[in-house]
């Protein structure tokens, strides 16, 4: 294992004052919990409050699934609990883990500056979406449920008993869902939207140095000089971020299972139907970003790989007179392979086959439950 060692201290200060923060959008959703990542106007206070708010929220939001389950018991709200758990969880990990987090934004915006990489437009896009993206996966099921439901709500709700307006009920009512949304997923797609940007970018970074080393634009030892750094952040990124994309992806693949639960046990009724389209909407966005999770770090090992290899066959490896420096540089080189491994805490190597397995579960999951709901 590579030993994590970067520049030093004046170029770390020089970088971090005089290059524009470009994931400023990924990181506001940090932010806006209490998880401050390069942001340093910030002041502790509001940090601490931003964190209070989302374990306020957080809270309000577990006591009304409890309240619910005392109520009615019921498999929605015992994965909702669960999902919740997973949520705190995550926080709790990247807020352990944000120093990290700022080292890998620092060598990373390095490695754009030396290389003259700017952000193009497929980058923008992914980096400018999550606050976006959170936003509707807050809104659009809570109005989804208010449409359907309306005016037969949930008896399980709190409020119900003391509240004689209509409309103030419904107002509460559809806050609540939306409170439970944004737990449920805003940390999770943070941690999930930086893990993509960042493989993303250094999979940018990886292409260009391999491009670099074919046609002659930068030497064989600047291109290795780069490619240490990369591997020293691969490295880092998978200790950073290998739990936090655990806890992301278990709350994903749970949300499959939520979605085929919800499916199979209400049946098709005007006023159960609103579990049906919620259970599609919940599918559809926890399976793009397990998907999208997966295959940037797939692509990020294999571009890492290929500049790899590209630099095992250059000719300056083998030409040169000291035969056993050639062969330390290429035992290096072969080292690197068990280094490029990108994982879910050590348990799970994040590669395409895992879309398979994943798909296989689902379908098993989905036989079974069938089987207690032929109808």
């Amino acid at each position: 294992m590579h030993d994590i060692a970067f520049l030093d201290s004046e170029v770390v200060q020089k970088l971090s004052e005089g290059h524009a923060d470009s994931m400023k959008p990924v990181l506001f959703l940090f932010t806006i919990n209490g998880l401050s990542v390069r942001n340093r106007k910030l002041r502790k206070p509001l940090l601490l409050l931003l964190s209070l708010k989302f374990h306020v929220l957080w809270f309000i939001s577990t006591i009304a699934n409890f309240w619910c389950l005392t109520d009615f018991m019921s498999s929605l709200q015992i994965f909702t609990i669960i999902t919740k758990t997973i949520a705190l969880a995550t926080w709790w990990t990247i807020r352990y883990k944000r120093k990290d987090l700022e080292d890998l934004l620092l060598f990373l915006k390095f490695m754009w500056k030396h290389l003259h990489l700017e952000t193009n437009l497929s980058s923008r896009v992914f980096i400018k979406s999550p606050p976006w993206l959170i936003l509707a996966i807050s809104f659009l099921p809570a109005v989804i449920w208010i449409v359907i439901s309306a005016p037969a709500l949930d008896s399980c709700i709190i409020f119900q008993a003391t509240l004689q307006s209509e409309i103030l009920y419904l107002g509460i009512y559809f806050l609540l869902l939306v409170v439970q949304q944004y737990i449920n997923w805003c940390i999770p797609l943070a941690a999930g939207s930086f893990y993509i940007c960042y493989c993303k970018e250094l999979s940018r970074v990886t292409t260009k140095l391999t491009v670099s080393l074919k046609a002659g634009e930068l030497s064989n030892a600047e291109v290795r000089k780069y490619y240490r750094v990369l591997i020293k952040l691969i490295v880092k990124l998978d200790i950073a971020l290998s739990l936090p994309i655990l806890l992301c992806l278990t709350r994903c693949f749970m949300e499959f299972f939520r979605a085929l639960t919800l499916y199979f046990e209400f049946s098709k009724d005007v006023y159960e139907i609103k579990y049906v389209v919620c259970a599609v909407f919940y599918t559809f966005e926890s399976g793009v970003l397990y998907t999208a999770v997966i295959l940037f770090a797939d692509k990020l090992q294999i571009d890492c790989n290929v500049l790899r290899k590209s630099l095992l066959r250059h000719p300056d490896v083998h030409n040169g007179k000291n035969t056993w420096k050639a062969i330390e540089k290429c035992s290096q080189l072969f080292e690197d392979k068990e280094d490029i491994k990108l994982t879910a805490w050590k348990m799970l190597r994040l590669k395409k086959k895992v879309l398979f397995t994943t798909m296989t579960s689902l379908l098993t999951y989905g036989i079974v439950l069938h089987q207690f709901h032929p109808n």
